[in-house]
């Protein structure tokens, strides 16, 4: 993470730019993206297809607990992505307490900035600790 370290160190102002930076390769999701924050979002399911032969494409589908609508966030042409979870350090990331009944807790912090050239780079911690971390050549948000 660059922009959202953790809670004490937020730099909204450079997270905006860099997505002002990366709205062409954002497309459609850009304006999502920059009117809102998929923080304190619950990680609904996760969803890794295979279309082809390392073809990958990761889908999320995360609820907004104000509103109580989900979003479908699509990864496509996946180059890497990884799932970290440890119930050994299932605990809330500002309290030394295990998460009981809250999941994998809410997104503390997310962020999408550019990977290289082709690639984006979307990156996930909940409250849990537990990581979410996927390269990809595009995403798509839309709401169900």
């Amino acid at each position: 993470m660059e922009y959202f370290v953790n809670d004490e160190h937020w730099d909204i102002e450079g997270y905006s730019k860099n997505l002002e930076q990366l709205s062409k390769r954002l497309g459609t999701s850009y304006q999502f993206l920059k009117d809102n924050s998929f923080h304190d979002y619950r990680l609904v399911k996760m969803e890794v297809k295979e279309l082809e032969n390392l073809v990958i494409e990761v889908n999320l589908c995360l609820r907004n607990p104000y509103e109580n609508i989900d979003y479908i966030i699509r990864w496509k042409n996946i180059k890497k992505f990884s799932f970290q979870y440890d119930y050994s350090k299932y605990k809330f990331s500002n309290l030394d307490d295990y998460v009981t009944d809250d999941g994998y807790g809410t997104v503390a912090e997310d962020e999408i900035t550019a990977y290289d050239e082709k690639y984006l780079q979307h990156e996930l911690l909940f409250t849990s600790r537990m990581k979410l971390h996927l390269v990809g050549e595009s995403i798509e948000i839309n709401r169900v």
